[in-house]
């Protein structure tokens, strides 16, 4: 229904994946990008339709959030995730990430230790040490081409004082969506040593080949001690408008992060966020469900294609539209995006996430498979010029 085979020229507005971040203006223009986490579909209908409405009214002055708001949003997290969410735990903001940095600031002081997953999506280290805490990277284990968190080091951590966690769930870059299970272990651990867990869940709706997504929310054990943050901005591609969802049982710490936002004067989401979000949470389903068995095919067609190409190792891939390639038998993961470039080609390079990441490529799959296909090919064609060449 849906034409995801289309390609869309996203130059000339101001993409950051197209002309902004990592790519050097010489290449701008003439190389495929696969780097910063936006989808190249177009958005779904109903929210572009939606704002085409909300624009046809000539005044946008002041507004404050509608009671469909958070009702689409809990009707969503019903539906889609059976989690059931009490609408007084919900505080509607600008971002995902603008909700942790409060989230951190209304539960550390500064100073405290503050624990993140490595690798891991690299604005954890900017908001972690921009609230004056302290980082601290627990690297997590990678088993047969599948990331596990290590407890035991975990463990370690927590009894050496760390404060909090923040994580990733569904995990960006690694493409892990955690297990029940493996949540439920963690949130005992944080009940035994009184770690408070942030999640930041803006790939939730991203969960592939029925692997099955569980909010930290949803733990109700930890309900008191952990924050979660969940986003449509992922979801419906409509990153560049911008709202997220606040979870958090504690109303004192609630409390503490509203008079936060609103000490930076951040009150609510801007009336396009809210429009959109609305719309998507409402219509958009069927669009998603397209856009996920979309990306299925994507990533099987990934992962077939570097089976017999012994240079890059593809992770195992759960979940998020992010895949995970190992490219250390050839060179760094600069090394080969700096050579991948010059063919016209921009993955990201794993460094940036710390921990192994400087073995690896950060590849985004979602965009047209005609693309997907041009950047495996491109890929390839870098790592046998080294295998001929004898280089590293």
């Amino acid at each position: 229904m849906y034409n995801l085979d289309e390609v869309i020229d996203r130059q000339g507005t101001a993409s950051n994946k197209w002309e902004g971040r990592g790519l050097p203006k010489e290449y701008q223009g003439k190389t495929l990008c696969f780097t910063v986490a936006d989808m190249d579909f177009a958005t779904p209908p109903c929210i572009v339709n939606a704002l085409n409405e909300r624009n046809a009214h000539p005044l946008f002055g002041y507004t404050h959030p509608t009671a469909d708001l958070n009702k689409t949003f809990i009707a969503w997290q019903q539906e889609r995730h059976n989690l059931s969410v009490d609408p007084k735990d919900i505080k509607a903001t600008s971002g995902i990430l603008t909700g942790m940095a409060m989230a951190i600031r209304a539960i550390c002081q500064p100073g405290d230790k503050v624990l993140a997953y490595t690798p891991v999506y690299n604005p954890f280290f900017t908001i972690i040490e921009g609230a004056g805490c302290e980082l601290v990277e627990c690297p997590l284990i990678n088993d047969d081409n599948s990331y596990q968190i290590d407890f035991t080091q975990t463990e370690k951590y927590f009894k050496e004082g760390v404060k909090a966690v923040l994580f990733c769930n569904p995990h960006n870059p690694v493409g892990r969506v955690w297990q029940k299970d493996e949540l439920t272990k963690l949130a005992e651990l944080c009940l035994k040593y009184h770690v408070y867990l942030l999640s930041d869940e803006a790939h939730a709706d991203f969960a592939l080949f029925d692997h099955e997504y569980t909010s930290v929310y949803a733990l109700e054990s930890i309900r008191d001690i952990s924050v979660t943050c969940i986003s449509p901005n992922k979801t419906f591609n409509i990153a560049g408008i911008s709202i997220a969802y606040l979870l958090c049982h504690n109303q004192d710490i609630l409390k503490k992060i509203n008079d936060l936002l609103r000490g930076v004067w951040i009150t609510t989401p801007s009336i396009y966020g809210m429009v959109a979000a609305t719309a998507g949470y409402s219509q958009g389903g069927e669009w998603l469900d397209e856009v996920k068995s979309y990306l299925e095919e994507n990533s099987r067609y990934v992962t077939a294609f570097f089976k017999d190409v012994p240079e890059i190792e593809v992770t195992k891939h759960e979940g998020t539209y992010l895949m995970w390639l190992r490219v250390s038998k050839t060179g760094s993961s600069t090394i080969i995006k700096n050579r991948l470039l010059e063919k016209g080609i921009l993955l990201g390079d794993g460094k940036e996430y710390r921990g192994d990441g400087q073995d690896y490529l950060r590849f985004n799959i979602a965009a047209p498979k005609s693309l997907i296909i041009k950047a495996c090919e491109g890929l390839k064609e870098v790592v046998t010029d080294f295998r001929n060449c004898g280089l590293r």
